[in-house]
């Protein structure tokens, strides 16, 4: 039973079309990889499935819940985050405060097993628990960004662009870390992503976006095989 599905999604900023009648199944405990070119319409996807854009036609369902329509601080409280491209942590606060802003409604005790959770994700945000936000690397930011989604213990995570400015190697141990989390905690994963190698390599599924319509819905292995398609659609 897919985690997350989306059918007949169609979105208009204006008079452009950014989705078109969309339909895609996330499944449960699983990478589901959307690529495409830029303005595919990858982003606003996400956007549509968190409230952030409200789309003119489809549905968001999560569960027996249909998301589309829902407000956006609810959506997070039904298990699901999101971690927007360019990062978006809060430069004034530390690190852990940053942390902290990601389960603000959860109980006491809650919080500190969740942040000792992260902590044990990403050591490295322990030891900058103290430092502010401003004063870390590309690495370090995307991945306070990506722990205060899990603050919120999604049983969903959409992430769009984490790789976006950084190193091969930063990129690498990221990634890690995301299928280590799909692994341990069962977690569905959403994952925008330009880099393609990186993708195809830890997604389980992908949907390939194309002027706002899915062109390609089939298994990461397939798609990584199919020379013709990566040409045409994803440019290598």
């Amino acid at each position: 039973m897919p985690g997350l599905q989306v059918e007949g999604l169609s979105v208009r900023y204006g008079h452009v079309d950014a989705l078109i009648d969309v339909s895609m199944a996330a499944p449960e405990g699983r990478i589901t990889a959307v690529l495409g070119a830029n303005g595919a319409g990858k982003t606003t996807l996400l956007r549509s499935i968190t409230g952030l854009v409200r789309p003119r036609a489809g549905t968001v369902r999560y569960g027996a819940t249909n998301l589309v329509g829902v407000a956006v601080e609810d959506v997070v409280r039904r298990g699901v985050a999101h971690v927007p491209e360019g990062r978006g942590v809060i430069q004034q606060l530390t690190v852990e405060e940053n942390l902290r802003l990601g389960a603000l409604w959860r109980g006491r005790s809650e919080r500190r097993r969740q942040l000792e959770e992260v902590f044990e994700l990403f050591p490295l945000l322990r030891e900058r628990r103290q430092h502010m936000a401003s004063s870390l690397s590309g690495g370090e930011r995307q991945a306070l960004a990506l722990g205060r989604a899990l603050m919120a213990q999604p049983d969903v995570l959409l992430l769009d662009e984490p790789s976006l400015g950084l190193a091969p190697m930063v990129t690498a141990q990221l990634m890690a870390r995301l299928v280590q989390l799909v692994a341990d905690a069962g977690t569905t994963v959403v994952l925008v992503e330009q880099n393609v190698r990186t993708a195809l390599s830890i997604a389980a599924h992908v949907v390939v976006l194309n002027l706002g319509r899915v062109v390609v819905d089939d298994r990461a292995d397939a798609v990584a095989a199919d020379a013709q398609l990566r040409r045409h659609f994803l440019g290598f």
